[in-house]
C-alpha cells in the first residue's frame, strides 16, 4: 500500500502512515524496531492501527451498542502495549455519546463524513491526473501476476491507434489515461475469478459482467471525466448492440470505445493467460476478423491495426515490460 502511495506524488506524505500502521506501540523508547532497522513510527499509523483493530471487532450483524464494553474493554487492555496511550484515551473519550458507535456501522457513511470533515479539492495538472490513472491502474493490476500487465498494455495499444486513426496529441494522451483505467471495475470481481483455470460458470461470467457498470459509475463521480469514463467503460460494448453492460448499439458508441475495445482484445490475445498461452500474430488475427465478422468491433480499426501490426505490439511490450518491473519491484517475493 505505502508503495503505491509513493508513485503518486500528491499522496506520498501518506506513505509512511500506511507502512508502518501494523507495527505496535513500545511505551518505553520513542522509536520502534522494524526489520530494516529503528524506526520513528508517525503518530497517524497508530491512529490507523487502533481504528483498523476496533474495526475489526465490531459485528455489523449485531446490534452496536451493545457491543460498546467489549471494544472499551479490549482496548484499555492493551494501551501502552500494542496501542498508544493518546489514541486509546481519545478513543475512549470520543466513545462516550452513543451516536459516535452508530455513526461507524451507518449506511450513510457520506453524509457522516461530510458532518465531521470540511472537504477538500485537489487540484491536478495533466502530468499529475496521468500519474493518478497509473496508480489506480496498478491497483487493480497488481493484485496477481497474472494480470500485472494487462492495463498498460491496453492503454499503450489505445493511445497508438487513436493516433493512427486520426485523433489529437491531447485525445491520444486521454485515451491512455482511459487504457489505465479501463478495469477499474474488477476491483469488485474476485481474484479467484480472475484467475481461474478454464471457462468460468454463469455465476462467475454474471460477476464478470458488471465489471464494466463499477467502472462507469466511479469514472462518472468526476464531471470532467465524461468522455473518459465512455472510452474507458463501454470497451465490451459490441457493434450489433449485444454487448454488456449498456447494449449500447454501433451507432451510439462512440469511436474512442470502439478503439479501446480493440485495443483490450489484442492486448488480451498478446497475454498468457491461466488456461492458454500468448497466441502469435496470425491466430491473433484470425480471432479479430472473425469478431469483425461477427458485428462485434469495428473492422477499419483491426485493419489498421494490421497495417501497423509491429509499431502497436512493440509500444505494448515495453509498457507492458515496464509494468512487470514495478510488479517485481513491489512483490520481492515474486522475485
Amino acid at each position: 500500500g505505502a508503495l503505491f502511495l509513493e508513485h503518486f506524488q500528491p499522496l506520498a506524505h501518506l506513505a509512511p502512515l500506511i507502512r508502518y500502521h501494523h507495527i505496535h506501540y513500545t511505551h518505553w523508547q520513542p522509536a520502534t524496531w522494524h526489520p530494516g532497522g529503528k524506526i520513528q513510527v508517525p503518530m497517524g499509523s497508530y491512529i490507523i492501527y487502533l481504528a483498523d483493530r476496533v474495526s475489526v471487532m465490531l459485528n455489523e450483524g449485531r446490534d452496536v451498542l451493545p457491543q460498546q464494553k467489549k471494544i472499551v474493554d479490549y482496548v484499555r487492555g492493551k494501551r501502552g502495549k500494542a496501542f498508544h496511550p493518546g489514541c486509546v484515551d481519545a478513543l475512549l473519550d470520543i466513545m462516550g455519546p452513543e451516536y459516535f458507535l452508530l455513526d461507524t456501522i451507518s449506511q450513510s457513511s457520506r453524509d457522516v463524513t461530510a458532518r465531521l470533515f470540511r472537504g477538500k479539492t485537489m487540484e491536478l495538472d495533466e502530468k499529475a491526473v496521468l500519474s493518478w490513472t497509473r496508480f489506480l491502474s496498478r491497483i487493480v493490476d497488481f493484485r496477481s501476476p497474472i494480470n500485472a500487465k494487462h492495463s498498460s498494455g491496453v492503454a499503450a495499444s489505445a493511445s497508438v491507434l487513436a493516433g493512427l486513426a486520426g485523433f489529437s496529441e491531447r485525445e491520444c494522451h486521454l485515451m491512455l489515461m482511459a487504457g489505465y483505467l479501463h478495469d477499474l471495475g474488477k476491483l469488485s470481481v474476485p481474484t479467484a475469478i480472475l484467475e481461474k483455470k478454464g471457462p468460468l460458470n454463469a455465476h462467475e461470467r454474471a460477476i464478470i459482467n458488471g465489471h464494466t457498470y463499477y467502472t462507469y459509475r466511479i469514472l462518472k463521480y468526476v464531471k470532467e471525466f465524461d468522455t473518459l469514463a465512455r472510452w474507458a467503460a463501454f470497451h465490451h460494448e459490441r457493434l450489433d448492440g449485444s454487448g454488456y453492460p449498456f447494449r449500447i448499439p454501433g451507432s451510439s458508441l462512440p469511436l474512442g470505445s470502439q478503439i479501446m475495445a480493440v485495443a483490450d482484445i489484442f492486448s488480451a490475445l498478446n497475454e498468457e493467460r491461466s488456461y492458454r498461452p500468448a497466441m502469435e500474430k496470425n491466430k491473433i488475427l484470425d480471432i479479430m476478423y472473425e469478431m469483425v465478422r461477427d458485428r462485434a468491433i469495428n473492422g477499419d480499426l483491426v485493419r489498421l491495426l494490421e497495417k501497423n501490426y509491429n509499431q502497436v505490439e512493440k509500444t505494448m511490450q515495453i509498457s507492458q515490460d515496464n509494468s512487470v518491473k514495478e510488479y517485481m519491484a513491489m512483490n520481492p517475493f515474486l522475485k
